[in-house]
């Protein structure tokens, strides 16, 4: 009799305890392996997709309607910078006005701008 009583209030209670510490332990390790794993296969979708989106956005600036708007923007931007220049160049011819070859060096350089603009906007169209 002592025996059960042994067994029921002793080894049964400690090796419970024992076995439930094995079963977290056990399911700790799984619930590692699992986020893990999970963390790779999210890596790969990630890395997968952003792939797709590089190589849908190489495809869509290599049209030709892109392209073709991007030299136009530059050209936009040419004339504008060469608009600016002429206009600082003729604030500064008005403000000082210069005879001679100062005044002819002047008057060339507004030429030169304004000829430069014709030919983009020439090559605009």
């Amino acid at each position: 009799m002592e025996v059960q009583v042994f067994i029921s209030t002793w080894l049964v209670p400690v090796g419970a305890t024992l076995l439930s510490i094995w079963f977290a332990v056990s399911a700790k390790r799984d619930s590692d392996k699992s986020a893990q794993t999970l963390n790779q296969v999210n890596e790969a979708i990630q890395g997968w997709q952003s792939q797709i989106m590089q190589s849908t956005a190489s495809i869509l600036d290599s049209t030709p309607q892109v392209i073709e708007a991007k030299v136009r923007l530059e050209k936009v931007g040419a004339a504008r910078a060469i608009i600016q220049s002429m206009q600082t160049a003729i604030e500064i011819s008005a403000s000082d006005p210069k005879g001679g070859a100062s005044g002819h060096t002047q008057v060339e350089q507004l030429k030169e701008m304004g000829n430069q603009l014709s030919k983009i906007l020439e090559h605009m169209e």
